[in-house]
């Protein structure tokens, strides 16, 4: 999920930097000449939300990286009936290194206007700096809402502060109102429009002047974005974001223009979505929730029309400031998104940073109000403000640091027990078989953060032996089987362990009881759990539950081994079947070789289910030791090869050596037997001219009685 995370207080010197290195991003610029093909279904009604205007591809839309104002200048009612509106340019500059600003500076190449489609025909003039430019203004109408533009201006700086740009109305649509569609705006004489530089891959868009803002960078404001953590869990991939404040010494004044954003207030949070995404936002992220600095929810749902923007998605309707999010606090923003669509947690789909060449680096956009020394700023002439508008990158590292989980088992009201032994299932196959049982629990400790007497039960780990690591075959609980998906093994450098995930049990009354069956396949060790830290038989096991969207992580997390369970005596055993007919293994003599001072007698146990009687139950047991039959006086050691999981266990015997160990099934091993120097095979097997007589024990588990004993001579 990431590596280190970066110290907060280095980033105001990184993003001081990040605002020297601006690259203005590759962007698809809008074609002037005849009428572009729209992006979109123009039937489609949500068209004009998903590609809004000026309807074109750009590099930046933001409002606050345009260095011009367009302000309404004058109006006059002509003699013949016609309307004619100006608009002058106010100049407001750029921020640092703003790489679009600095563009459309250089050349003002074009401005576009949101008009009504059914004044499409009512253009009679249109003048920049006193000329006709009449002939390069086009009206488009296959857009959902309609749009004049002007284009060829080819004004530089001097230029544009000398002009207005007028247009002359004719009717039925000589009402401002009526032609720049100011109901669409919510206000009268409203108005939206674009200014694009030479390239026309920088657009700029605003409503009136009321969306003007001061451009900033982080270390321009208090306030910071960052990321949290991720989680895959169901189908959904969960991301976090941590929206903050820094101590006000890491804040510098803004220096491009007057304006007071360091303790500025955040009314809204832009995140950046890729360009793939853009037109299915609701389908990658369906649902989120914004938590405030108490952990209590300020907002939650689905994502809707309302959260989209032409950043990405935009999350609105609350205001807070900075001192309501002091330094050590924060805002947490979650996103839920379609685990289908995405599931990488290292790595959110915000497409290619506008501020940065690098990949893996997301951009986002805060806005708020102005406020100095305490008080939001007004003008005293009643002047309409502008608001700050900073924004910055984020890297998704290593997720914040949590406190942790409540781990007290008594405050959990699950327990587990462990049945004494497992089953065999089918050939190969064993059950191993808990319980769950419900209890009252022990009350919360004081000033516990998280009470989980009420947990639900979400998910169980269990330390278990390395050798069933990756066998388990099937698991239920209460009798209703669990999606192998929903399963997962990890280990360190002390443990192994396999966890089971999405439960989704609530709590039921006190005295429940669920069946808890794990079965496992090529491996039937007498306990399905590791040696605990006690070295008793109990199982170590952690019960999760009331998992936190605002944390990614599970508040109630119940570790403790399963409850005292008295394990039975292996029983004695008292027949098997013995016929080498019934069993795929063979135990082969494959030669005598001087190790030094001894002699090393090679066999091998080789495996072909061909050579079994497929009628008997025994062909598809699992073999778990080899007796074969010495003279100990003259026998020294045995070596298996390659080495079982967990190894072997050798015993020397009246009559000759048993090897036991988790063989398995379907695997073949050289089995090395050593005596001392000079020993011949007859005398190491005896007078038998067959070679040394063996056996192999198999059966379902080890603490039941071996069903398989099949007898043979190793041959010479």
């Amino acid at each position: 999920m990431g590596t280190s995370r970066r110290s907060l207080l280095a980033w105001p010197l990184a993003a001081v930097l990040l605002a020297v290195s601006l690259q203005l991003g590759s962007a698809q610029g809008e074609v002037d000449a005849g009428a572009p093909a729209p992006p979109f279904d123009p039937n489609d009604p949500n068209a004009a939300y998903l590609f809004g205007f000026p309807f074109c591809r750009c590099s930046d839309y933001r409002c606050g990286t345009s260095p011009y104002k367009v302000l309404r200048s004058n109006e006059t009612s002509l003699p013949n009936g016609n309307l004619r509106v100006c608009f002058k340019f106010q100049d407001v500059g750029c921020p640092s290194n703003n790489p679009c600003c600095n563009s459309i500076l250089q050349e003002l190449d074009k401005v576009e206007f949101m008009a009504d489609k059914m004044c499409s025909e009512t253009v009679a003039a249109v003048t920049f700096g006193g000329l006709s430019v009449i002939g390069s203004t086009h009206f488009d109408t296959e857009f959902t809402v309609g749009k004049i533009r002007v284009t060829g201006l080819n004004a530089n700086r001097a230029k544009v502060g000398a002009s207005e740009l007028c247009i002359t109305i004719k009717s039925p649509c000589n009402s401002f109102n009526t032609f720049f569609q100011s109901s669409k705006l919510n206000s009268d004489g409203a108005y939206q429009y674009a200014v694009f530089n030479g390239a026309h891959n920088c657009c700029p868009n605003k409503t009136e002047e009321i969306c003007d803002c001061i451009s900033v960078f982080e270390p321009n404001t208090r306030w910071r974005f960052r990321f949290r953590g991720s989680e895959l869990k169901g189908e959904f991939n969960y991301f976090a974001f941590n929206v903050f404040t820094v101590p006000s010494q890491y804040c510098l004044d803004v220096n491009y223009r007057p304006g007071a954003c360091c303790d500025q207030t955040l009314d809204s949070v832009e995140i950046a979505l890729a360009g793939t995404f853009m037109d299915r936002w609701w389908k990658l992220v369906p649902f989120f929730w914004l938590f405030d600095t108490d952990g209590s929810v300020m907002q939650q749902g689905k994502i809707s029309t309302q959260h989209k923007s032409e950043f990405g998605l935009i999350f609105k309707n609350f205001t807070r400031n900075t001192t309501s999010v002091p330094p050590g606090s924060e805002l947490v923003i979650t996103l839920a998104l379609n685990a289908t669509l995405w599931n990488d947690t290292s790595a959110f789909p915000c497409g290619q940073s506008h501020l940065v060449d690098e990949s893996g680096i997301c951009d986002y956009l805060l806005s708020g109000d102005q406020v100095f020394d305490g008080r939001p700023v007004v003008s005293p002439w009643g002047d309409f403000v502008p608001g700050c508008c900073p924004e910055g990158v984020y890297l998704i590292e290593n997720p914040t640091p949590l406190c942790g989980c409540t781990d007290n088992k008594l405050e959990s009201p699950y327990r587990l027990l462990m049945n004494p032994e497992p089953q065999p299932v089918d050939r190969g196959s064993t059950r191993y078989a808990f319980r769950i049982q419900t209890v009252t629990p022990a009350k919360p400790e004081p000033l516990s953060e998280t009470d989980c007497n009420n947990m639900d039960l979400d998910a169980v780990r269990l330390y278990v032996r390395p050798e069933v690591m990756d066998r388990v075959t099937a698991i239920s609980l209460n009798g209703v089987s669990v999606p192998l998906k929903n399963l997962y093994y990890g280990n360190d450098t002390h443990q192994y362990w396999l966890e089971v995930r999405e439960l989704k049990k609530t709590l039921p009354t006190v005295g429940t009881t669920w069946d808890f069956d794990v079965t496992v396949a090529g491996a039937s060790p007498p306990s399905l759990c590791s040696e605990n830290a006690l070295g008793t038989g109990e199982c170590e096991y952690v019960f999760y539950g009331k998992y936190s969207l605002r944390d990614l992580d599970y508040m109630c997390c119940a570790h403790g081994l399963s409850e005292q369970t008295t394990l039975k005596e292996p029983p004695t055993q008292c027949s098997c079947d013995a016929s080498v007919l019934h069993t795929p293994y063979r135990l082969d003599y494959a030669g005598t070789r001087a190790v030094g001072s001894a002699a090393a007698f090679n066999f091998t146990l080789t495996y072909d289910a061909l050579d079994c009687d497929s009628a008997s139950g025994c062909c598809g047991t699992d073999l778990k030791s080899v007796f074969i039959q010495v003279d100990t006086t003259l026998y020294t050691g045995v070596t298996v090869t390659p080495a079982p999981p967990g190894g072997v266990t050798v015993q020397k015997q009246a009559t000759g050596v048993k090897v036991t160990g988790l063989f398995g099934t379907g695997a073949g091993y050289d089995v090395s037997v050593s005596a001392r120097s000079g020993t011949s095979l007859a005398a190491l097997c005896g007078a038998g001219v067959d070679g040394c007589k063996y056996r192999l024990e198999g059966g379902f588990a080890l603490n039941q009685p071996y069903g398989c004993c099949p007898q043979h001579s190793t041959g010479v």
